[in-house]
């Protein structure tokens, strides 16, 4: 016998009737929509009355996408057709995602520990992405945690010198690099920076850094020199995902974001990490915290890591429909990635 479906998981605002769907609704005309005048004319100019004319959307201006393990792709080592497949034709239409992001492969523990293979891989899969016209995220080139760089900097934590050198010839070898810095233009630049302080604590009260958060402004500044146009994102998960636990994060995530702004810095946009559990945050919750932001910092905004707690295919279906709903109906936002 089939098992009943879970009834006691829920969420504000699921219901058909829910004030925030209607403003939703008109935002979305208001700000993903324009009007379109088509003038249909004969070989002399005159205009043909009463033509009949058909439109076809090619692609999305809004980055629709996944993260994407690099091995699967591009006769890689994992290479899997369907796998492939899937993402040019994901409904069986011709219709597939415009935007991916590597899961791990351009960390900088993996990119470095592993690089006669992994960078060769990644460099096979990114060119494959761009020969199919998918936009690819990097994620990313900074995430201050001892357990997400190599492990030489945590024995060298007290060397000033040293940690910003290997920081400095990071950027300069990834995003110089013949193949990902050509073809990879917008990053995570720094990435869960109120979780991860390793880097922040090492440096704190040594030489010109006080908190050892100076550290952030000056990354995205030498991320900058090296690739000039590059679309440089702050990426986090405090903000969505813990929206209805813990307001210290959220806090703290503004105040890191202004500092690093303060400092002389140009942050383009914020990636907001979307790591559901098992109570779903109610979609004006996941509008409100875009729109918190954007009026706090005018920055670009993107859901750039989402997922969900196993719940019954009914909420997990009409979850994922409202919290996209909710997004995409507000204007700084630019795209909505999956992940895992």
């Amino acid at each position: 016998h089939q098992l009943p479906e879970e009834t006691h998981v829920t969420y504000k605002g699921r219901e058909a009737e829910a004030p925030w769907r209607i403003a939703a609704a008109e935002r979305i005309d208001n700000h993903r929509k324009a009007n379109l005048e088509v003038l249909v004319v004969d070989e002399t100019g005159s205009p043909i009355p009463n033509a009949v004319i058909g439109i076809e959307m090619l692609q999305h201006d809004y980055a629709f996408g996944t993260a994407v393990t690099h091995c699967a792709i591009a006769e890689n080592d994992c290479q899997n057709d369907e796998y492939q497949s899937k993402l040019l034709n994901l409904d069986g239409k011709g219709h597939g995602f415009n935007s991916v992001v590597f899961e791990n492969a351009l960390q900088w523990d993996v990119w470095e520990n592993n690089e006669n293979t992994n960078s060769i891989q990644t460099a096979n899969a990114t060119q494959w992405l761009v020969n199919h016209n998918i936009h690819i995220r990097g994620q990313s080139l900074i995430s201050p945690s001892w357990d997400k760089i190599p492990t030489d900097l945590m024995s060298h934590s007290n060397d000033v010198n040293y940690l910003k050198t290997r920081i400095d010839q990071h950027l300069e070898n990834i995003l110089n690099h013949e193949v990902i810095g050509e073809n990879i233009q917008e990053w995570d630049v720094l990435n869960e920076l109120v979780w991860n302080r390793s880097l922040e604590f090492a440096l704190a009260g040594k030489g010109d850094y006080q908190t050892g958060r100076e550290l952030y402004a000056e990354i995205f500044k030498n991320a900058r020199k090296e690739s000039p146009n590059m679309t440089a994102y702050l990426n986090d998960c405090v903000a969505i995902c813990q929206a209805d636990e813990n307001t210290t994060w959220y806090n703290d995530l503004k105040t890191y974001i202004q500092e690093i702004i303060k400092e002389g810095a140009q942050i383009d946009g914020i990636g907001f990490q979307a790591h559901l559990g098992s109570k779903p945050i109610a979609p004006q919750t996941v509008y409100d915290v875009l729109e918190d932001f954007h009026q706090t910092f005018g920055l670009k905004a993107k859901i750039t890591e989402f997922d969900m707690a196993q719940m019954s295919k009914s909420v997990s279906a009409d979850y994922m429909r409202d919290f996209l709903t909710a997004v995409f109906s507000h204007p700084s936002t630019d795209g909505f990635l999956m992940w895992g």
